[in-house]
């Protein structure tokens, strides 16, 4: 499928320098907006998860 394992930050359109809080507000956003029972795609809620 890919090539190798996906980088956390990169799933969730930050970077490595981004505060924390910044970091878990754009996990939580998008994990609601891919949320299977909202519509979104169990893939893609999977893929922020394991992020």
């Amino acid at each position: 499928m890919g090539s190798g394992p996906e980088r956390p930050y990169e799933v969730l359109g930050t970077t490595p320098a981004a505060p924390l809080e910044e970091v878990r507000r754009r996990y939580r956003d998008l994990l609601n907006g891919h949320h299977p029972d909202q519509g979104g795609l169990r893939a893609e809620f999977l893929r922020l998860e394991r992020a």
